[in-house]
């Protein structure tokens, strides 16, 4: 049985299609199924200059449309990694029993280096016994720079910037990631 990862931002237009795209290009061996989503309706592209930054990471978000946060990827997902603080609180509120797998994707990357990771890689039975004892001040806010900026908008530097950002935290959550093995992960 597979891992399932959501990456989640606001619009699912700009940071969770690029980190799924980043992810899916790193994952190798690893027994990972990866979505994107984010908090406004769906429907939307990937702008133009998120398309141009991509491909110089040899990922394609020109097919990306994006997709609405719901109950049921919430659900499926054993790990949901956002972008912002913010977006990690809109998650638990609305889905409270998802409170062990949610955090920011920085804030993982830091809790990770806190943790015995099993050798074959993170578990969502795992997950829900580690990150339980997390205290909301770790999840809500402890840390202002577990922010991932909104490129939305903004300059090729600008999302240079949150590419190098993503692909850095990426690198580090892939090595967390359950190998293929044949065994259950879940």
């Amino acid at each position: 049985m597979s891992f399932a990862l959501l990456f989640l931002c606001t619009g699912n237009r700009c940071r969770s299609p690029f980190a799924a795209a980043l992810m899916e290009q790193r994952l190798g061996d690893h027994d990972v199924i990866v979505r994107s989503a984010g908090l406004l309706p769906g429907g939307e592209a990937t702008p133009a200059e998120g398309i141009r930054v991509g491909s110089e990471y040899r990922i394609d978000l020109t097919p990306h449309v994006s997709r609405h946060f719901t109950r049921e990827l919430a659900d499926d997902a054993d790990l949901v990694l956002t972008m912002t603080n913010s977006e990690a609180r809109e998650v638990v509120t609305s889905h409270p029993d998802s409170w062990p797998r949610v955090f920011t994707v920085k804030s993982f990357v830091r809790w990770l280096g806190g943790q015995d990771v099993p050798a074959a890689g993170v578990s969502r039975s795992w997950l829900e016994q580690a990150g339980a004892p997390r205290t909301p001040h770790e999840l809500l806010g402890a840390h202002a720079d577990d922010e991932v900026e909104d490129p939305f908008g903004r300059s090729a530097r600008t999302w240079r910037r949150v590419a190098t950002e993503l692909s850095d935290a990426v690198d580090r959550v892939v090595a967390a990631m359950p190998v293929r093995s044949g065994l259950p992960v879940r």
